[in-house]
């Protein structure tokens, strides 16, 4: 089991910054991405600073989510004694320090508590347009009593690749951290394949998102066995995204909404 190590600091910006988050949230219009942006994602240092930031503009750093928002942080590293810590934070940024990183593929993996959300009639037909979900859910939603509200429990989960000396050694990028959304390597022999899971198991056939740093934003849909593969023009700094909501088994409950990411670069 990877080295867990939790530091929090500068609390004295959460109140603001938790008012800003809450209002970018609540009232979004166009797709508000969380996802984590290293200083570098090719090192020769064993330790990298990384920024975990909101962002309709990847991968632009935009909005911090607030310390008290982390559920958890990770680091997964061909070395034991890898570390994650949180540094700081500023009005753009949650400021993380990953430490003690092997050779090879390491990764940072942020996951924020699960916040309820309640949604206003004229915001959900976008939000739905943003986040491809499955048919019977979109469904669900549309089946509210008019003016809908739709009320949410979210979580995200962001991932991030970095590489010290070399990418040789992607051990740590299979690796699955489970109860969660979360992107994982196919296989530790390349960087072109990727699973998309759900509490640890496959999704097939479900929506996904390739990112460019341009903005681009192509729709793809993992296989039968819930992988996606990258294309030859995917290259330089992307991030694979994908939403799920299930409906609740009762019309008074709330959709459980995950979101989540992972970057990288391909060279």
């Amino acid at each position: 089991m990877t080295n867990l190590r939790v530091e929090i600091v500068g609390r004295s910006m959460r109140a603001a910054l938790a008012l800003a988050l809450t209002a970018l949230l609540a009232g979004a219009a166009q797709a508000h991405d969380f996802f984590l942006i290293p200083q570098s994602y090719l090192s020769q240092q064993s330790t990298i600073e990384v920024d975990a930031t909101i962002s309709a503009a990847f991968p632009a750093l935009e909005i911090a989510v607030t310390p008290d928002r982390i559920a958890a942080i990770h680091a997964l590293s061909p070395s034991p004694a890898a570390r994650a810590e949180i540094i700081g934070s500023t009005e753009k940024t949650l400021r993380l320090r990953l430490s003690d990183a092997g050779r090879g593929v390491s990764v940072l993996v942020l996951r924020t508590v699960a916040r309820d959300v309640d949604y206003a009639e004229d915001r959900i037909d976008p939000i739905m347009a943003e986040y491809e979900v499955a048919p019977d859910v979109l469904a669900a939603v549309n089946a509210l009593p008019r003016p809908r509200t739709l009320r949410v429990r979210s979580t995200r989960v962001a991932k991030t690749h970095v590489c010290v000396g070399d990418c040789n050694d992607r051990t740590a990028a299979v690796r699955v951290i489970g109860g969660n959304l979360e992107f994982v390597a196919a296989t530790a022999r390349d960087d072109v394949s990727y699973r998309l899971l759900l509490d640890g198991n496959p999704m097939p056939h479900y929506p996904v998102a390739v990112v460019h740093s341009d903005g681009t934003r192509r729709p793809e849909k993992t296989d039968e066995a819930g992988q996606v593969a990258l294309i030859t023009n995917d290259r330089g700094v992307l991030m694979l995204f994908a939403a799920y909501m299930q409906a609740p088994p009762e019309a008074s409950g709330r959709f459980d909404m995950k979101l989540t990411s992972l970057t990288l670069e391909r060279r």
